[in-house]
Parts: C-alpha cells; sequence; structure tokens
C-alpha cells in the first residue's frame, strides 16, 4: 500500500510539473482548441500513464531494473500522452517538432533527480533481507534456514536455502549472490545491498559464513583448498571455478585447520 501511494504521489507531482513546463514553454497555443481542454487532457494522460509505468517497475526483478524502468517512465508518459494529443486534438502542422522535443527535454529534470535520489540514499533503504526458518516436515531440512530479499516495493528477488549459498561479491553498490538451484547448477542475482547489511544478518542468525576479504563473504562448505603463501593466501572454490582472495588480517587457520 505503501509503494502504491508513493507512486500516485509522484504521478501527481510529475503530471503538475509537466504542465506547468508547458504552459511556461506556451506550447498549449500550437492547438487550435480551448487551452482549458487541452491543459486537462495534458494533465489526465501525463498523470496516468506515469503512474501506471510506475507500477510496471514493481515487476523487475533487481533494483536496477525497477530503477531503469521508473527513469523510462518520465519519458515514456509523456510520449504516450503527446501521441494521443496530437490524435484527438488539433495540433498546429508546424509545431509538431517543437510539440514533441519538448516531451523529450521536459523529463529530463525528474529522471536526473530520480536517478541522484536512488544512487546516494543509504543502501540498506532500498532492501529487506531476512532469514527464514524452514517449516517443512521433513527432518534432514527441519532446521534448514532460508535467505529472502525483496526489493523496494516488498517484491521477492531472490529466495534460496542458506546452505545453498556458496558466496557473497561486492561490486560497488550491489552484492553478487552466488548459489545454487534445485538442479545444482550455479545461478547468481546482483542486488543493491551492502556486505556490512549481510554480514550483521548473517552474524545475528549464527550463520557460520566467514568474511575474508572486503569484498567477499564465503561459504566454509564450498571451499575446496587454499593456495597462495603469508598475506596472500586465495581460497580455490571450483563451483565458481576462481580463486577468492583472503585480507591479511583474516586468520586463515579457520580453513586450514
Amino acid at each position: 500500500m505503501q509503494a502504491i501511494k508513493r507512486n500516485r504521489i509522484i504521478a501527481i507531482s510529475f503530471g503538475i510539473y509537466f504542465v506547468l513546463s508547458l504552459l511556461v514553454l506556451g506550447v498549449f497555443k500550437f492547438f487550435e482548441v480551448n487551452i482549458v481542454i487541452t491543459l486537462i487532457a495534458h494533465l489526465a494522460g501525463l498523470i496516468v500513464f506515469e503512474w501506471l509505468f510506475l507500477e510496471l517497475s514493481k515487476k523487475g526483478r533487481t533494483n536496477k531494473e525497477v530503477l531503469i524502468i521508473k527513469t523510462l517512465s518520465f519519458f515514456l508518459s509523456g510520449f504516450m500522452t503527446a501521441l494521443i494529443c496530437f490524435v484527438l486534438l488539433s495540433l498546429k502542422a508546424d509545431m509538431l517538432v517543437a510539440y514533441f522535443s519538448c516531451f523529450v527535454i521536459i523529463p529530463i529534470l525528474p529522471a536526473s533527480l530520480l536517478m541522484m535520489y536512488e544512487l546516494y540514499m543509504p543502501i540498506d533503504r532500498l532492501i529487506t533481507m531476512s532469514i527464514e526458518h524452514s517449516l517443512e516436515n521433513n527432518i534432514e531440512q527441519k532446521n534448514e534456514k532460508s535467505l529472502s530479499i525483496k526489493n523496494e516495493n516488498g517484491k521477492i528477488i531472490l529466495k534460496t536455502s542458506v546452505s545453498s549459498i556458496i558466496c557473497f561479491e561486492s561490486n560497488d553498490n550491489y552484492v553478487i549472490t552466488y548459489y545454487l538451484g534445485k538442479d545444482q547448477s550455479l545461478k547468481k542475482s546482483m542486488d543493491r545491498l551492502s556486505l556490512k547489511n549481510i554480514e550483521e544478518i548473517l552474524k545475528v542468525e549464527a550463520i557460520a559464513f566467514e568474511r575474508v576479504h572486503k569484498s567477499y563473504i564465503v561459504n566454509p562448505d564450498f571451499v575446496d583448498s587454499v593456495s597462495g603463501r603469508s598475506q596472500a593466501y586465495k581460497l580455490k572454490v571450483s563451483t565458481l571455478n576462481k580463486e577468492i582472495p583472503v585480507s591479511r588480517s583474516y586468520d586463515i587457520s579457520v580453513f586450514k585447520g
């Protein structure tokens, strides 16, 4: 409900901003019909289409997909409104290029503000992450735990058993989760969250993953061997077909013992 209310507010604010911009630019003079009718038609179109595209953004599986759809929504809603008004209202032919140009330029500001807001807002506000205890009746799975990550709209973007997780890798403002699917094939999910947030939740749940590097949290069960020398150790994880670096401050004896 909160996401729906937020999308409505954004849509209405965007519609008002866009119409005011069109008024300042004198765009409504391009039409031969009453200015009030033209204004109402544009306002209604912008609000409705923007809200629909924002709702569509919930279909995005990752936070990156959601951000892309939201950013494009400002341009798409403007273009759809312009197209409908062009068809239904009497637009002067010599003003066609100038009219449609406005629907490319005006959305740049809100799209830029959205990008800045999403990129600089606290990372952990964009996701909710939790460890859930399985309710399966199977005795072997009775104490199994699953990792659940939801995006800002409450949609589950990743849910898998903790035992199937190979490692977490930090990548700028994103974290890549490597895990095994039900068919035991390697899968990965890239989501906007912090490695620190993951580490804290794992500690609270007493899950024995190891923060071996500033960019890696590893499930010891998937570590095959340790290579390298003192101050330059690496963990071999054959499931990933790669070696994971180990920080100098990390006690490698956890894996050697």
